[in-house]
């Protein structure tokens, strides 16, 4: 029973980070506004460092706010990593910023996802999928 629940969990997971990862790329076509930093930072996340970015932009009257960095980041426990990514973004730094165009509050300055993001659900999947048949085929 255990090993066609591990199978049916490794496709469930690999469908869905699948879906997650087309939705980042569509990113790149979203209106561009331009953007400037405003406060950076690496902060923890768990036991995981994560450069912390806040930028302002217009959508036509309005200001926002922005924090994303990036869609589906996949963060690592070195700080040095965190720290060179926030170095790219220093206080005052004009940037471009993506905008849902249906959702103004939606944006993120590094369109598409972070494409480690597959790399591991589809690993991590097939390893799930793998094992899952090893058991399922032993009986």
């Amino acid at each position: 029973m255990f090993g066609p629940v591990l199978v049916a969990f490794g496709l469930v997971i690999l469908v869905i980070g699948t879906i997650l990862s087309f939705r980042a790329h569509r990113e790149v076509d979203w209106p561009t506004v331009e953007g400037v930093v405003s406060r950076i930072g690496i902060g923890p996340s768990m036991r995981y460092y994560v450069p912390k970015i806040e930028y302002t932009y217009s959508v036509g009257q309005n200001l926002y706010r922005g924090t994303r960095l990036q869609s589906l980041a996949v963060h690592t426990n070195w700080r040095e990593s965190a720290q060179r990514k926030a170095d790219q973004y220093p206080v005052g730094k004009n940037v471009v910023v993506f905008v849902n165009p249906t959702d103004p509050f939606d944006a993120v300055l590094e369109p598409g996802g972070d494409r480690r993001f597959l790399i591991l659900i589809v690993v991590c999947s097939l390893m799930l999928i793998w094992v899952g048949a090893q058991i399922w085929l032993r009986k």
